[in-house]
């Protein structure tokens, strides 16, 4: 089932659900833990809230998400809230790979 906006990757024995490029929630056996603050809490206060791991931050826990307009609408609702990903950090130009050699390989590599 593929839903509009949505994206899933593996990673830890776990699946992580981007919405629209934010990280949404996660994956893990049969069910769905959603980012919790305070949307979360209004829309969905009955459902239980548990950790991804021991001292991690609280989620929602869904056992069963229900039709596909139902969790597109909390993804739009809680999206203002997600966190923003952090930048992927460049690798650092090592002292080897800034290095410019005087003649190029052909150069040297001449007979004359």
């Amino acid at each position: 089932m593929l839903l509009l906006g949505f994206s899933i990757r593996p990673a830890f024995g776990v699946y992580f659900m981007h919405f629209r490029g934010k990280t949404f929630g996660f994956i893990m056996e049969d069910y769905l833990l959603i980012e919790d603050g305070d949307i979360a809490r209004k829309l969905l206060p009955d459902l239980p809230r548990g950790e991804l791991f021991p001292g991690s931050k609280p989620f929602v826990i869904m056992r069963d998400p229900g039709s596909k307009g139902y969790l597109i609408s909390i993804a739009e609702a809680l999206y203002p809230e997600l966190p923003i990903p952090k930048p992927k950090k460049r690798k650092k130009n090592t002292e080897e790979s800034t290095k410019v050699e005087e003649h190029p390989f052909w150069e040297k590599n001449l007979e004359t």
